[in-house]
């Protein structure tokens, strides 16, 4: 699917959703314009343990941390208020997703809404269709929310590859304290070195952010209050 913003905008109809339901790469869910659930693949249940019929009708906020839910509403409010196919960046349980959503068709539903598929992004940019596409600020950052901010940030210069000495410089900090928070990242995510580290990092897509858009990332982590299983759409 491509975006449609030159012409007509896409509107997504039930026989769109088809392709999408035997489909374990991906996670996919209709949402109507209070982002009420309409719809989800068998992929977006099982994250939550639970089947696509349970959570019909679940809400935004009865499924994620509250922070987290508002942001994706904000994301999500082109594609339901204009027809405007958008496209995110995000973490999730860990992970690295890049989001897309496009608008519902209302005749279809009798209500505006969007359509969303998240797929694994491990690329440094998303490749997309030429639809330009923001860093989620709010994330669900799994075994990572037991990391401070600052060894977040750490934990991304790490797997950048910089040395204790050259972290230290970089965030104005002592190279001990550098080494002390790094011993504590190391034992939190139970890794045996820095190349473990790097390898995990790398694995689940999170060096594709930007320095920058990660730094922000740790600032505004969702926190304990993210739920568990927390799906990722």
């Amino acid at each position: 699917m491509s975006s449609t913003d030159r012409g007509s905008p896409v509107l997504m109809c039930p026989d769109r959703f088809r392709p999408f339901d035997n489909r374990t790469d991906v996670s996919v869910v209709a949402r109507d314009e209070r982002l009420r659930l309409l719809w989800c693949n068998e992929a977006y249940a099982s994250s939550f343990g639970a089947t696509a019929e349970s959570l019909r009708g679940s809400t935004m906020e009865s499924l994620f941390n509250r922070q987290f839910a508002e942001e994706r509403a904000e994301l999500l409010a082109p594609a339901i208020e204009h027809g405007t196919t958008v496209a995110y960046e995000q973490v999730v349980r860990g992970l690295r997703y890049l989001t897309r959503a496009w608008a519902l068709d209302p005749s279809a539903f009798g209500t505006r809404g969007c359509f969303v598929v998240a797929e694994p992004c491990a690329t440094t940019r998303p490749v997309g269709d030429g639809v330009p596409f923001v860093s989620a600020s709010v994330a669900d950052l799994g075994e990572l929310e037991a990391l401070t901010r600052r060894e977040l940030e750490i934990f991304r210069l790490l797997a950048e590859g910089l040395t204790g000495q050259e972290i230290a410089t970089v965030l104005h900090r002592s190279h001990k304290t550098v080494e002390f928070h790094t011993a504590r990242i190391l034992h939190a995510l139970s890794l045996r070195n820095r190349t473990e580290l790097a390898r995990l990092a790398a694995e689940r897509g999170l060096l594709g952010f930007t320095r920058e858009s990660w730094f922000r990332l740790a600032g505004r982590r969702a926190g304990k209050g993210q739920r568990r299983g927390a799906a990722r759409t």
